[in-house]
């Protein structure tokens, strides 16, 4: 929401502070139910038996990664 708000200025009108005030709990909240959703999926497909899900090298970690945010 920090930087959010510094580059939709322009956007959201009026100052940076009202504009870090205005778009905190929306942010909040958007975050917070993303890594609510986030966090089962991939702790159990990421702390299951196949380790490369755990190495960002390895294209199954980013499958993993895309699907828990889904």
């Amino acid at each position: 929401f920090i930087f959010q708000s510094l580059f939709m200025k322009s956007m959201m009108g009026g100052t940076y502070w009202e504009n870090v005030r205005k778009s905190f709990m929306p942010e909040l909240i958007s975050m917070n139910f993303m890594m609510a959703g986030m966090a089962p999926v991939m702790s159990f497909l990421m702390m299951g038996s196949d380790m490369r899900a755990m190495e960002p090298t390895e294209l199954l970690f980013w499958g993993v990664m895309s699907f828990g945010v889904i």
